[in-house]
């Protein structure tokens, strides 16, 4: 069994973002967004494709400039940071290479346990980076986080491309890691099994749910409205201030009409995508089954076939969260 554990313990005060604002010319992703992060949490921040997720993360790190706003890091926070382009890896080394380079006073048996743990075994270690998919550079640079010093794990999209072995690698080490993560995903599944608490990315600003995903599926819109009451009364009052003036009676039941049609297009919407979205993650399973059948082993041409079709099917089902997500 895999688990993280921190070589050193950060201060109880790890992360705290204050007024936070970014824009790109006249695209405001957010505004005077507020975090606080303690100590042992583990907090999923998700929200719709372009609201500005990937670039809360690379603000924290100092990656990107915010346009206003505090970012205070705790007492000893030490950041390990993930990204989707892995940046991290020489693509010129090979993985083993990359590991005792990067960890030069580790010795060779924990190294390779360590690769052993994210399923790179036997000759698997000398293959050269820049030969492997974009699943195996994810393995391998969340190896190299759990090596890494950081007691505060920022982690963008962690199972991209990762199939079904990995996830649960990944999974098992987040859920006994002693620290503390903020990861973005958009895989639910991923956030019920590791999130403590949910921040969502809505309408240019962050909703806080104490729980995980199914808390947060049960409590979206009444936390949302409810933290967020004083900007929805004004804005309720500046549309009714510039609409036609109709009955109360008439426009309850325009409302209520109108109501009802959307919500029974999204709940239409959302049981077809949650229907692909099984017949998906099946297809992989069936894949992931003949990729490993020891029969196909010496098929390479249909292995290619099948990793060519893994990782569409994976891209299928990325795209799939994000429209269920969208439907929410």
């Amino acid at each position: 069994r895999l688990s993280l554990t921190p070589v050193c313990e950060s201060g109880e005060d790890v992360l705290l973002v204050e007024n936070l604002s970014k824009a790109y010319d006249n695209n405001v992703l957010f505004t005077d967004i507020n975090m606080d992060i303690k100590r042992g949490e583990h907090v999923a921040l998700i929200g719709s494709n372009g609201t500005g997720k990937t670039t809360i993360l690379k603000i924290i790190n100092r990656l990107i400039r915010k346009d206003s706003g505090k970012i205070t890091l705790g007492s000893r926070v030490r950041i390990g940071y993930f990204d989707q382009e892995h940046h991290d890896l020489d693509t010129s080394k090979t993985i083993f290479d990359e590991m005792s380079d990067s960890f030069p006073d580790m010795n060779n048996t924990r190294i390779r346990n360590t690769l052993a743990a994210f399923l790179f075994t036997g000759e698997d270690v000398y293959k050269k980076i820049s030969d492997l998919s974009g699943g195996e550079r994810g393995r391998l640079s969340l190896a190299k986080l759990m090596l890494s010093p950081a007691n505060f794990l920022v982690l963008d999209e962690p199972t991209n491309h990762l199939d079904i072995p990995s996830k649960e690698i990944l999974e098992d080490a987040i859920k006994s890691y002693e620290g503390t993560i903020l990861y973005v995903s958009h895989d639910r599944y991923f956030i019920n099994k590791t999130a403590t608490r949910i921040l969502d990315l809505r309408d240019r600003t962050l909703t806080n749910y104490k729980g995980d995903y199914t808390y947060y599926e049960e409590n979206k819109d009444r936390l949302y409205y409810l933290q967020h009451e004083d900007d929805k009364v004004q804005s309720k009052n500046i549309s009714e201030n510039h609409e036609p003036a109709k009955s109360d009676g008439r426009k309850e039941y325009e409302n209520k009409k109108n109501e009802y049609a959307r919500q029974r297009k999204l709940a239409n919407d959302l049981k077809k995508t949650e229907k692909l979205i099984s017949e998906t993650e099946d297809d992989i399973a069936k894949t992931d089954e003949q990729l490993n059948d020891p029969a196909n082993g010496t098929n390479a041409a249909l292995l290619i076939e099948l990793s060519q079709k893994k990782e569409e099917l994976e891209e299928k089902l990325l795209e799939l969260y994000s429209h269920w997500e969208e439907l929410q």
